[in-house]
């Protein structure tokens, strides 16, 4: 997709560079080490909330009350297990969406 990508491997790490970095699409997992999808939305919602429909959630658990409250945040949702088409088309979905709000 010609997108830069940054890694973490938790929540709390994802937070930190949420701070001082801007990102097109972030996919994150629901279930993460020291700070899960939840409380990295819940930041994301206080301190970064132009980010929000942003957000990428991916997740196992098809039927978590917490899926629902993404979505109705802003945020997109991605069932594993899914391929890789599927993970494109929904950072295609988010980056297209973000760059209409941009024009607007």
């Amino acid at each position: 997709m010609g997108l830069d990508v940054s890694w973490v491997t938790d929540g709390e790490l994802a937070i930190s560079r949420l701070r001082d970095h801007d990102y097109a699409v972030i996919v994150s997992d629901m279930r993460m080490p020291k700070v899960d999808g939840m409380e990295l939305l819940a930041w994301i919602g206080k301190h970064r909330p132009d980010m929000a429909t942003r957000i990428l959630f991916i997740t196992g658990d098809s039927a978590a009350e917490r899926n629902d409250t993404a979505v109705q945040a802003g945020a997109r949702l991605l069932l594993k297990p899914f391929k890789i088409d599927d993970l494109t088309r929904e950072c295609r979905l988010i980056i297209e969406r973000w760059n209409q709000a941009a024009q607007s």
